[in-house]
């Protein structure tokens, strides 16, 4: 889990200064991924040699990158068409995963609001030959109505909350490009940016030039990974198709809170008081 990744940069400062390598690590969002990290006597034994690579300070595989300080500024699509965008999407590349036949797509369920559905298949189940689909669907509602494509999106899977999702370029037709930001722990942030094609391909062309206008946001396109289309299967055609969503939690969010619901026991009626004299009732009968 990400969160363990608090326990190792408390010590940041001496780490850091002795390396001097840059303050990014990845992050994954799915389960069960197991986190390398060098012990001290490898880092000691890097100290004072930059003609050796060093070896990284945190990494996993994941869908994000994790950095230090506040999320980067990029421009989001001007005159932003919802109607024209919705519909299904294939992830072409994304930073960092390891995940094959990515795919999202994108329902508008109101005026500011879609309901976006991430779908893929897991490398290592696939590599064991379990024949599954794993389906993630989350909501992204605009932030301001003068900036329509810039959203609050909000990912069942995402334990630490909202992130801001930006779609920064797109025709409609052919090729969007998405990326979203998140505040984890006060001074990390997590990145992640898509490539999106209407198609299960996209001209090289088209990718060198998204590349290279994130890059000018500061964004390290090195984070990119080629997603695999070969061999998808749609999703609920799979033998095993696995789906997470909001009425799910909300459904384990509703019976937390009447467990804990009591009922309330009424007050007991006091007898009435005058001139600071208790008057007590009379029983008739």
């Amino acid at each position: 889990m990400c969160i363990f990744i608090s326990k190792f940069m408390k010590k940041r400062s001496s780490v850091f200064r002795s390396l001097r390598a840059p303050r990014r690590v990845t992050c994954d969002d799915s389960p069960g991924i197991p986190i390398a990290v060098p012990s001290a006597p490898l880092l000691r034994a890097y100290k004072g040699r930059p003609d050796q690579p060093r070896p990284p300070v945190l990494t996993l595989g994941g869908r994000t990158s994790l950095g230090i300080g506040r999320c980067k500024k990029v421009d989001s699509v001007p005159d932003f068409q919802p109607d024209q965008f919705q519909g299904l999407w294939h992830v072409m590349e994304i930073f960092s995963t390891s995940s094959h036949c990515m795919t999202m797509t994108f329902k508008r369920t109101g005026r500011y609001t879609f309901k976006v559905t991430e779908s893929r298949e897991f490398d290592l189940l696939r590599r064991l030959g379990h024949d599954h689909t794993f389906a993630n669907t989350g909501t992204f509602t605009v932030k301001h109505p003068w900036h329509p494509a810039k959203f609050k999106a909000r990912w069942p899977s995402n334990i630490f909350g909202s992130a801001d999702a930006t779609i920064v370029d797109t025709d409609y037709d052919s090729f969007a490009v998405l990326v979203e930001c998140q505040h984890v722990l006060f001074f990390f942030r997590r990145t992640s940016a898509v490539i999106l094609s209407r198609e299960n391909s996209l001209d090289p062309v088209i990718v060198s030039r998204v590349k290279a206008d994130l890059a000018k946001y500061d964004l390290d396109v090195a984070h990119f990974d080629v997603i695999n289309h070969s061999g998808c299967r749609a999703p609920g055609e799979a033998a095993f198709n696995y789906a997470i969503d909001a009425s799910t939690l909300s459904f384990l969010r509703r019976q937390h809170k009447s467990s804990k619901a009591r009922p309330k026991t009424p007050p007991r009626a006091r007898p009435p008081v005058r001139f600071g004299m208790r008057v007590p009732r009379l029983r008739i009968g």
